[in-house]
């Protein structure tokens, strides 16, 4: 085991929120200083995972959700064409480390984006495509020599919502079947632990019945 120090750090955020005719949003951007950020590292072949303390340093990133009816009465009154919009940029940091300097820290994303494009019918009835895309490569261990590859991933969902609380609903994720790893476990150095990459599921199938009250 090894003797650890809490981790510590000081946050600046400011964000807006509001809606303007069809379109609303919810945008914050971060900056915070870490000192001595636990950092979860290993080798997944022969021993389990240890936490580190990191050193300093700097977290920022943004986060910002965009929701808009695009369309409205296109067959029947009162149906609409709703897009849904998720994006995350992640910038995490070394801050002036002896031994990484200022680079990034491994294991994160620098970009996310998701969304959905609806159509929803005052019946209750809704469908539509669904985009999971992380557009970006980036570092699996400290030492940079290894990165986890972009990838996109194209969905479908739809259901049936009740005006009495019932709803069901059926999604197909990863239709094109694509063969990615959302995550990693960080190590110091892949050359020697090259099993860092935790797959991600393929084509699949989800469905299921909701009642709210």
């Amino acid at each position: 085991m090894l003797p650890l120090k809490p981790q510590t750090a000081t946050t600046l955020e400011i964000g807006t929120r509001g809606q303007r005719g069809r379109v609303n949003w919810d945008f914050s951007y971060y900056y915070a200083w870490v000192e001595r950020e636990l950092l979860a590292l290993g080798s997944p072949i022969l021993t389990p995972t240890t936490t580190v303390n990191a050193g300093r340093t700097i977290h920022q990133g943004v986060e910002f959700a965009l929701n808009a009816d695009l369309l409205r009465d296109l067959a029947v009154s009162s149906d609409r064409l709703v897009l849904n919009q998720n994006f995350l940029w992640n910038h995490f940091s070394f801050n002036k480390d002896a031994a990484y300097g200022s680079r990034l820290l491994p294991g994160y994303s620098p970009v996310y984006y998701r969304a959905q494009l609806l159509y929803e019918h005052p019946c209750g009835f809704y469908a539509g495509p669904t985009l999971e895309w992380s557009p970006f490569k980036y570092a699996a261990d400290l030492a940079r020599t290894t990165f986890a590859d972009p990838y996109a991933l194209l969905g479908l969902k739809l259901g049936y919502r009740t005006k009495k609380g019932l709803s069901v609903y059926f999604e197909a994720r990863n239709l094109t079947d694509e063969t990615y790893s959302p995550t990693v476990n960080v190590v110091t150095n892949a050359t020697t632990s090259p099993a860092v990459f935790l797959p991600g599921d393929g084509r699949s199938f989800y469905g299921g019945v909701e009642w709210k009250w």
